[in-house]
């Protein structure tokens, strides 16, 4: 009897064992099912938090286009404004918004723009024009060359760079444009940056020395393009239309005649020897300043 009450009360906790076991395996289940719906749960949030990160990516994308192109724009108008293009040699009104349009523009996007530009300069003449529209023309023209040394003047050595490597010495489509950028830029570094700094008396300061170096340093870099350097002492030069004309003929004819002539402007090795030598014996007074030897041997 003893021995049965014993199996009785055995089987009786072996009951509640089970029970436990299925209730802590039911609520383990629960716990499981649980866990699984917030997992998914956070994978469905996260899944559209990444959708709504894409789609306010696009539209800053948009935004930042809309930015970048309207800056653009809005420098090409300004530089092309009467006002700011009525002085063209150098166009020292056109150079803040050169300077804005270079730093904000891609270097495909000075390249083209500065194609358009040459090919007006070059081509966008029409010799019949009546003498009124013909010296609007001409003076449209002398405006986009005028652009053409701002922004080719204005851009970054990175961008220069970029733009001859990858049209002249890999041979690109716009491979004249380039070297048109390359003799713009050097007609400009000299005539609109380093020349005002080496004539001016009260320049000759270490200031004033590291923006002949800043701007000499990029003039050189013009020098040391493979297709200047293989001409040696020979200067390169490109010919543009003579930004004026001459009337020939019978003035009193309903279409007039004219005759233009060829300008040459060039990459001069020897005009390169002459600004480098006039750096030097210009600030050569601050020779034994500590600050100024190092800078002082760009010009050697």
């Amino acid at each position: 009897m003893k021995l049965m009450n014993q199996l009785v009360g055995l089987l009786c906790a072996l009951s509640l064992v089970s029970c436990g076991i299925m209730d802590t395996a039911k609520e383990t289940k629960n716990s499981v099912q649980e866990s699984n719906r917030k997992q998914e749960q956070l994978i469905e949030l996260m899944k559209k938090m990444e959708d709504l990160t894409k789609k306010l990516g696009q539209k800053m994308d948009t935004t930042n286009d809309a930015i970048h192109n309207q800056t653009l724009a809005v420098a090409l108008q300004s530089m092309v404004d009467p006002k700011n293009s009525e002085f063209l040699e150098p166009p020292i009104r056109m150079m803040p918004f050169a300077k804005v349009f270079a730093d904000e523009a891609e270097a495909w996007e000075i390249l083209e723009t500065v194609h358009v530009l040459f090919n007006d300069v070059q081509k966008g003449f029409n010799n019949t024009l009546p003498p009124t529209e013909l010296n609007w023309r001409i003076r449209d023209r002398q405006v986009a060359w005028g652009m053409v040394l701002a922004i080719s003047g204005a851009m970054s050595n990175e961008k220069f760079e970029e733009i001859q490597k990858d049209e002249v010495e890999e041979e690109g489509r716009f491979r004249k444009t380039a070297k048109v950028i390359a003799v713009a830029r050097f007609n400009m570094l000299n005539i609109a940056y380093i020349t005002p700094v080496t004539d001016d008396e009260e320049a000759v300061t270490l200031d004033g020395l590291e923006h002949a170096v800043k701007y000499f340093t990029s003039l050189k870099k013009v020098m040391d393009l493979p297709f200047i350097q293989k001409r040696g002492a020979k200067p390169y030069t490109i010919s543009l239309q003579k930004l004026n004309s001459k009337q020939v003929g019978d003035p009193a004819k309903a279409v007039p005649e004219f005759e233009f002539s060829n300008r040459i402007v060039s990459i001069d090795p020897a005009e390169f020897t002459r600004l480098k030598e006039k750096c030097k014996t210009t600030y050569d007074e601050l020779k034994d300043e500590p600050e100024a030897k190092k800078l002082l041997a760009t010009f050697n």
